[in-house]
């Protein structure tokens, strides 16, 4: 009854799970991207491409020296690489800067504020705020 108090009152808006995948021989990597161009054509080509993916767990805009972070699941390397090489071809010369992260199941972490309840996923909701 009190966390359905908690609920209503908007306090608690939603819940998540977090799956260590790598249990299931899911690969997890972190790939971090500079982009030499940065608007919003660009920004919307990004996350339309990440939303579209399967194989992307988590898209984010970066603040620093990085403008992108994805999360990609993959079965194995050659399946990075085929992603990499999509995603390259989709960005052109864009790409100043990469760097690819193992993500182990200690890695697993992600605080879903400010995003609030609606049915999707919250990487989906962060995604969505570029759709037009």
């Amino acid at each position: 009854m009190r966390i359905k108090k908690l609920e209503e009152r908007g306090i608690i808006q939603t819940y998540d799970s977090m799956v260590a995948v790598q249990r299931f021989g899911i690969e997890s990597y972190r790939l971090l991207l500079t982009l030499s161009k940065m608007d919003g054509k660009v920004r919307k080509r990004v996350f339309s491409y990440a939303n579209e993916n399967p194989r992307i767990w988590l898209a984010a805009e970066t603040v620093g020296s990085w403008n992108f972070e994805l999360v990609f699941e993959v079965e194995n390397h050659a399946e990075l690489e085929r992603e990499l090489a999509q995603l390259r071809g989709m960005l052109g010369g864009m790409i100043s800067r990469m760097e690819i992260l193992i993500m182990f199941s200690e890695d697993y972490y992600f605080n879903s504020w400010p995003f609030k309840k609606s049915g999707q996923h919250r990487e989906t909701q962060a995604r969505n705020q570029y759709r037009g």
